[in-house]
């Protein structure tokens, strides 16, 4: 409820809720990481068509490095873009 002084003042008032009225916002308990673990990689829809549970330890060493090794490459290809077009559009205004 409130009341205006103004056209342009609201004014508001405090009104108490019971603590089991509220609901408390939980957020998951997953912890982040930039790269891939080999479960990660085995729900990928592109390699749905291998039977990566065949795997032995050897593989999927190979398999997460490997992804991991492009992933890493296509972060730095894209801040080196970034970077790029950054350093022209600055040249480009101050110089």
């Amino acid at each position: 409820k409130y009341f205006s002084l103004t056209p342009f003042e609201t004014s508001y008032i405090w009104k108490e809720v019971l603590k089991s009225d509220v609901i408390e916002n939980k957020l998951p308990e997953e912890d982040f990481y930039l790269f891939f673990s080999f479960d990660d990689i085995k729900q990928f829809n592109i390699l749905s068509i291998y039977n990566l549970d065949s795997f032995d330890d050897f593989q999927k060493i190979i398999i997460t490095l490997g992804f991991n090794i492009f992933f890493l490459c296509f972060v730095g290809l894209c801040i080196y873009i970034f970077i790029k077009l950054f350093n022209k559009g600055y040249s480009f205004l101050f110089r």
